[in-house]
């Protein structure tokens, strides 16, 4: 709804214009520049309010960055050595508080501690700077007191102020004044995992599924049931409907087993992530992010179609032994293909605007002259 609005915003802008210009044009239509009197003080009238909301609030912003200003400049020797361990530990996403619990109040200045953390490029969980993933809606019932999600969402790293409670296996190793630095063994962002139930279904019965399926105990367990979209995958007319998901997992148990396989090592790349894995029996290797149907996997080199896992990870089936994952994310062509034609289109209509005389000598020079009304 708020991209709804923010179109019938813009064209609001444009019909504020056309009110504003229709009492200039009457004023002007007169010829007599007394009459310009009264349109100006309607235009000083209405948009009184206006510069005066809009005075008011850069004023406020400015305050605000005057305040962060002095914040960072004040924690500055703590906050830059704190970045640099980050960087410097192997590569896992980082947590500082959900924008709806205590990350929202712990802030440098104005700006929230996860905010900075997104600004200096890490692979962050919590606020939502962009909801178009599946995950995005997922990943804020995070419960920072189960093991089992921080593995799941891959978060390796934990930013707080000292004093915040965290459970026992959130190890601090590290203070930077007011901030401490915490580690959780997860295994990284890929894991073996087991697929014994599936699904299919639309988008829209995701979100109920994904939240059974969380607060059960199939996570811990690392039962991870596939998926099956409208036109993403194929499916099977005995495929159980992700509409009644959550049922069928409130059924489940979760009985503890031995893991099919491990992770002996990861690499990540831009849109690259490579790992080598010990399969002990046929199960699944999952990456933990958002599954899309651009994403391309290959186990020793031969390509495999993945697959989606709850809550919408990227899978791919593997038998046991050892054995080299690779993903990669490979943009379709199509859009190189729009980026040339919107290139083209305006080109062609810059020259619609140029002077008739402008392209007579070109026209003339390609035998093209008796197009040139045409064109214009």
């Amino acid at each position: 709804m708020h991209r709804f609005i923010s179109g019938i915003h813009l064209a609001g802008l444009v019909l504020i214009g056309i009110g504003l210009a229709a009492p200039w044009g009457w004023a002007i239509s007169r010829g007599d520049r007394r009459y310009l009197l009264a349109p100006a003080l309607l235009t000083l009238l209405l948009l009184y309010p206006v510069y005066r909301e809009r005075g008011a609030y850069f004023a406020q912003n400015d305050t605000w960055m005057n305040q962060s200003q002095q914040a960072f400049g004040a924690e500055e020797r703590d906050l830059t050595p704190l970045m640099d361990t980050l960087s410097s530990l192997p590569p896992g996403r980082v947590y500082a508080g959900l924008a709806g619990g205590w990350g929202k109040t712990y802030r440098v200045g104005a700006v929230p501690v996860y905010a900075l953390l997104t600004a200096n490029g890490f692979d962050t969980v919590g606020y939502l700077y962009h909801a178009l993933s599946l995950n995005g809606d997922v990943q804020v019932l995070f419960d920072e007191r189960r093991a089992d999600e921080y593995n799941l969402f891959n978060i390796r790293y934990v930013v707080a102020p000292i004093g915040q409670p965290l459970p026992a296996f959130v190890k601090p190793i590290g203070d930077f004044g007011r901030h401490r630095l915490y580690q959780v063994d997860t295994t990284g962002y890929f894991d073996v995992v087991d697929a014994p139930l599936a699904f299919a279904g639309v988008k829209a019965d995701c979100y109920p599924a994904a939240d059974a399926w969380l607060k059960s105990g199939l996570p811990a367990a690392k039962l991870y049931p596939r998926i099956a979209l409208s036109g993403t995958n194929s499916q099977s007319s005995s495929t159980p409907p992700l509409s009644r998901a959550s049922t069928i997992i409130e059924q489940q148990t979760s009985v503890p087993h031995p893991a099919p396989g491990r992770i002996l090592s990861e690499s990540i790349a831009p849109d690259t992530y490579q790992a080598d894995v010990a399969i002990d029996r046929a199960s699944a290797v999952m990456l933990k992010s958002t599954y899309h149907p651009n994403w391309h996997a290959s186990v020793d080199g031969v390509e495999v179609r993945p697959v989606m896992l709850m809550p919408s990870y990227i899978g791919i089936p593997v038998a046991p032994g050892q054995h080299h994952i690779q993903f990669e994310y490979q943009p379709q062509p199509l859009r190189g293909y729009l980026m040339v034609i919107g290139l083209l289109l305006l080109a062609g209509l810059a020259t619609t605007e140029w002077p008739r005389e402008w392209l007579a000598r070109p026209a003339r020079w390609l035998g093209l002259e008796r197009f040139l009304p045409v064109w214009r």
